[in-house]
């Protein structure tokens, strides 16, 4: 955890979300019912089913290839899963969440136990220089913290539901958040680096109302190296007709805006080559 964090765990908020969670120990009975927003491939449900966790999900996520690509990786797992096309379809398409269009969310597919969900980062990252976090695509972030209080609501006051919904929603690192912590209830989020947990860097914020462990050694120590197979080696840069192309990420995106991307490169390794080096395209 980053050093901020010692903050967060005296935090007011989160100690009563953490003594809520304690509190509700030993006391699910049924299947978690997992609402997943912008789910992509399913990497949410992925977790849940590595921790062994029964449960129930609803995906919610408008491209067509990641949908696609989440089916594949979890068909026939014996879980329900139902596909939701957009976020508007179980919030509305106002600014805050329309009642009667989440209660019909919560009839058709609820009570909700758990949300996850990854908000489209690009009008908070700093690698945009034209970011603007008024815009329509970064309010997603913020109507996730105002649905989960309205799920909270619904399912409380007409659902006999004696738990609030847990939740975990990620997004990129940004410095402005006063106004997106108070649609989580006034919730300060966790930073996090990718690179405290694997061989990834990648540092992102999360809001969340479910107790955190601190994160040990033995997890700092994995690296790339680490877990590739005998005879692969990490790929940094390819050069490619006299251009050089940083390589970002060493896979492929399951998404419609990516489908062409050119940095979607493949150069074949060499014996010579090892470690992090640069692989020139013949």
């Amino acid at each position: 955890m980053a050093a901020a964090d010692s903050q967060q765990y005296s935090d007011p908020v989160y100690l009563n979300h953490c003594n809520n969670f304690n509190r509700r120990k030993g006391q699910q009975k049924n299947p978690l019912r997992v609402l997943e927003l912008f789910s992509g491939i399913g990497s949410g449900t992925l977790a849940l089913k590595r921790l062994e966790i029964p449960f129930e999900v609803v995906h919610v996520d408008h491209d067509p290839i990641a949908n696609e690509v989440c089916k594949f990786n979890h068909s026939g797992d014996g879980i329900k899963h139902v596909y939701i096309d957009t976020f508007e379809e179980i919030y509305g398409k106002g600014g805050e969440p329309d009642d009667a269009t989440v209660r019909k969310f919560v009839t058709d597919h609820g009570p909700i136990d758990l949300v996850l969900a990854g908000a489209p980062c690009q009008e908070y990252s700093g690698l945009n220089a034209n970011r603007d976090a008024d815009s329509e695509n970064a309010q997603y972030l913020p109507n996730v913290g105002k649905l989960i209080h309205k799920l909270n609501e619904v399912q409380m006051n007409s659902f006999d539901v004696q738990h609030e919904v847990l939740f975990l929603s990620e997004n990129v690192v940004f410095k402005e958040r006063d106004a997106i912590n108070a649609c989580y209830g006034g919730l300060s989020p966790f930073e996090l680096d990718a690179a405290d947990l694997g061989p990834c860097r990648r540092r992102r914020l999360y809001y969340l109302n479910i107790p955190v462990a601190s994160i040990g050694d033995e997890a700092r120590s994995v690296s790339v190296e680490s877990i590739l197979e005998d005879g692969y080696g990490l790929v940094e840069t390819l050069i490619n007709n006299g251009n050089d192309y940083n390589i970002k990420a060493n896979t492929l995106l399951a998404s419609l805006t990516r489908i062409d991307d050119d940095r979607m490169m493949k150069a074949k390794l060499s014996d010579q080559h090892s470690g992090r080096t640069k692989i020139i395209v013949e």
